[in-house]
């Protein structure tokens, strides 16, 4: 997560794609955006805990759970789920 210029930005960065038992020196880190919104979509609140629930993806049962960020800024909880339009806020 990041914070430049007034917007927030969270990135995931895939561990699979880099195999450290392989001679790869050419292996990059992948950052890939996941979402961002502006500072005043939380009122320019200071963001003071992330919790972050993997997906179950590379699970052997697949339980189609999906990949949830809980934000808190402030005294307010806003979650992000994966393939979801917007994040959604409780109090």
């Amino acid at each position: 997560m990041t914070l430049k210029d007034g917007k927030y930005k969270m990135y995931t960065l895939d561990l699979d794609d880099l195999n450290f038992f392989k001679d790869n020196k050419d292996a990059q880190y992948k950052f890939k955006l996941l979402f961002e919104y502006d500072d005043d979509y939380v009122n320019f609140k200071e963001l003071k805990d992330i919790h972050v629930r993997g997906s179950s993806r590379k699970e052997v049962i697949q339980l189609n759970q999906k990949l949830i960020i809980f934000l808190l800024h402030d005294e307010q909880i806003y979650s992000w789920i994966d393939g979801k339009e917007e994040e959604e806020s409780q109090t």
